[in-house]
């Protein structure tokens, strides 16, 4: 058993990403629109009222009695609709076609006319654009089934399925991009043969993204599975990028290849997504990063350089831009049986790196925060790396460039090596990069107070300057206060090199002896092995927040671990064991908690601490998951009436959308698009039977989103008696 302590969190999603997850754009009353004569042409759509109705009274209307050539003729007017905004005048950030309308209305056609021969047609433009509306992994659904009905049924082969794939626009266009199938095999353990397919706009970096889908086959029999949707969240938006692809490369040295995707989403600047997955089971299975166990790895503007060896193990290498910086950052990642661990890390130097001063600084900073997240080792040589290229610039002012001496010096100390620290301290002292550096006094000063190993904690609150350098680039200010010391780093520096002997118990009374200022202790058994361990808040010099640390055994000694950091209040032994959490921030979408696990290495039994936010559905986002539940039933041909009353359940519950909120500041948020909550009640309403409450629902639509497209697909719906 893993015992969790729930602790704190915060992180809530602002105001601007909820507005994107589609926010509706407030009516007119109906009074206004009922009098209003307007054109019903693409350019309009946002900018007049889609109304040609001339009755504000719903009792005026029935139902319109579609044919199947009518239900198709919708279709493609919906789809000139979204060729439409292409010329339509508006700014390109609200670009946001209205693809949903298109497979709303092919939704339509294919619930109605279930047998007519353009069926076929009708399902691939539903898949085509709801992958570009938003809903990826639905359309990547569809995808399969006709995939698996072309192979299982059709007799179409794998190899054919590129030739035989449809696209679903009316016409291809930059907003209308052609999607396109293609096929890898792969080796698949147990079974006849694999194939992975890359399903999408696959061909430009200007892309509403793919999927990845493994296609496998026994006893001749075929059967998908959804390895990887990598549509947008929030729909295609022109001003975005999503181009991703999939791929076999065996990266844990076993002999049988992964599936690795490469995700990017952003524009000139984004984030590379890489998830990887083990087929030695089907359905593939994520393979985790870091002890967390996280599903993938983020990591801003960058790229996967390659899958270079080192000790003989597949590195999956990750290249990293650092802004304008000349720097590249190299990550390398490597499968440990459990998860994917960062291996290794450096930094590429430009031979003569040129940059102005403002820029050297911001890049310094850069360098500095990446070096410390990585192992000593590797952070003592990126900082002697840093110090060697940037001495050679043309600055009007190079003395910051001690900082990376200083903090050569305190790696040193970190790993242990002492004699080091005081040779790279003793060097500043005596031989600054500039006469009169700032850091010599702080220098000589650590020298003095650092007489032993047990002195590191009281020797590091030294190292503090205010330096002028930074004044005209960080605050307005003659200096800034400098403190380079990292206080984490020392006490775990102090556990594992100078108490690694020690027994628990005698940790905190020797921490608290180096000057560390412990405010409570305990033992608790975190990882469930029937053995407890320690457990101690700190309060960090000059900080009003504590640290939650751990300390485990194992068989290399002690591992001392921060498990939180900047809590609000002190730990007590309730709130850790009963996981009680500190604070709680409820938003329009989530509530986000914070949980750390204590876990072990599955070669070494080292300890880590997994760090998982954790997200809690609020009572708004459940409502959403069930509508969207309820919709894909609909669709797929379930009865309509049992649906009509849970959607009406979930309308009941408000008096307005039930996925807008207003915020602080009065303006009104959405998660999901009201129109197309509405449209969808009054569509099942129909389908139930239920004409005067469908021509109601319709003629609410028509009404209460005049500058909705599917505003224009209810009016269709409508006919005069």
């Amino acid at each position: 058993m893993k015992i969790k302590a729930v602790l704190l969190f915060i992180c809530l999603w602002t105001s601007s990403m909820l507005t994107s997850c589609g926010s509706s754009q407030e009516g007119l009353t109906n009074e206004e629109t009922a009098s209003a004569e307007v054109s019903t042409s693409t350019t309009a759509l946002l900018t007049s009222p889609i109304v040609t109705q001339a009755s504000s009274n719903p009792d005026d209307y029935q139902l319109a009695s579609w044919t199947a050539d009518e239900a198709d003729e919708i279709i493609t007017k919906m789809e000139e609709e979204v060729l439409g905004f292409w010329d339509a005048e508006l700014e390109p950030w609200e670009r946001f076609p209205p693809y949903a309308v298109v497979w709303y209305a092919a939704g339509d056609a294919l619930t109605q006319f279930p047998d007519d021969p353009r069926q076929e047609t009708w399902r691939w433009k539903m898949a085509y654009y709801m992958a570009l509306a938003g809903e990826g992994y639905e359309a990547t659904e569809i995808y399969t089934d006709l995939i698996m009905d072309a192979l299982n049924q059709e007799g179409i082969r794998p190899q054919d399925l590129p030739g035989w794939f449809q696209s679903g626009e009316l016409f291809p266009h930059y907003i209308t991009p052609l999607f396109a199938l293609e096929i890898e095999p792969i080796t698949v353990p147990g079974s006849g043969a694999g194939y992975l397919l890359n399903i999408g706009e696959l061909t430009d970096i200007d892309t509403p993204g793919s999927s990845c889908v493994l296609l496998v086959e026994n006893d001749g029999l075929y059967t998908t599975h959804i390895v990887h949707s990598g549509f947008p969240g929030n729909g295609f938006w022109i001003g975005l990028r999503n181009p991703g692809s999939c791929y076999a490369k065996d990266v844990t040295d076993d002999g049988i290849d992964e599936i690795i995707v490469d995700q990017w989403s952003g524009g000139h600047v984004g984030t590379r997504y890489v998830h990887i997955f083990d087929i030695t089971s089907i359905p593939p299975k994520s393979m985790p990063f870091s002890p967390a166990q996280e599903d993938y790895l983020a990591v801003w503007n960058s790229s996967i350089r390659g899958y270079p060896q080192l000790d003989g193990k597949t590195q999956i290498q990750i290249s990293k831009g650092f802004a304008s910086c000349t720097e590249s950052v190299l990550i390398n990642f490597q499968w440990n049986g459990a998860w994917f661990e960062v291996s290794h890390g450096e930094i590429e130097f430009w031979e003569t790196p040129y940059q102005d001063e403002y820029t050297t600084f911001t890049c310094a900073g850069n360098i500095q925060q990446f070096a410390s997240e990585l192992n000593h080792q590797d952070a003592f040589w990126i900082y002697d790396g840093a110090y060697t290229a940037y001495l050679q610039n043309e600055m009007n002012s190079i003395e910051m460039l001690d900082e990376f001496r200083v903090l050569m010096g305190l790696t040193s100390a970190y790993q242990g090596d002492y004699e080091m620290t005081r040779s790279i301290f003793r060097a500043i002292k005596d031989a600054p990069t500039t006469v009169g550096s700032i850091w010599i006094e702080p220098s000589q000063e650590f020298l003095q107070a650092f007489q032993s190993p047990t002195d590191l904690y009281q020797a590091c609150s030294l190292l503090e300057a205010c330096v002028p350098y930074y004044a005209g680039y960080v605050a307005d200010k003659e200096c800034v206060d400098i403190r380079l010391c990292d206080d984490q780093k020392v006490v775990e520096a102090l556990i594992s090199n100078v108490y690694s002997t020690y027994p628990l118990e005698q940790i905190p009374g020797s921490l608290r002896l180096a000057g560390v200022d412990i405010r409570a202790e305990g033992r608790y058994d975190f990882d469930g092995d029937a053995k407890d361990e320690l457990w101690f808040s700190v309060l960090p010099p000059g900080k009003t927040t504590y640290q939650f640390w751990i300390v485990a055994e194992y068989d290399q000694g002690l591992k001392p671990l921060m498990a939180l950091e900047e809590l609000p209040s002190e730990i007590t032994e309730t709130a850790l064991i009963e996981g009680t959490p500190f604070d709680v921030f409820e938003d329009i979408d989530f509530t986000y908690m914070q949980t750390f696990e204590l876990v072990r290495h599955p070669l070494t039994g080292e300890p880590f601490v997994a760090v998982r936010e954790v997200m809690e559905p609020t009572p708004m986002m459940q409502d959403l998951e069930l509508f969207l539940s309820l919709r894909k039933s609909l669709f797929t041909g379930s009865d309509p009436e049992p649906i009509y009353e849970q959607l009406l359940a979930i309308e009941n519950k408000f008096s307005h959308c039930p996925f807008e909120k207003e915020d602080e500041e009065g303006r009104t948020r959405s998660i999901y698009n009201c129109a197309a909550f509405d449209y969808t009640l009054a569509f099942t309403a129909e389908l139930a039977d239920k004409e005067k409450e469908a021509v109601e629902r319709y003629f609410n639509v028509l009404y209460k989103y005049p500058y909705s497209p599917f505003a224009l697909l209810a009016e269709g719906k409508l006919v005069r008696y």
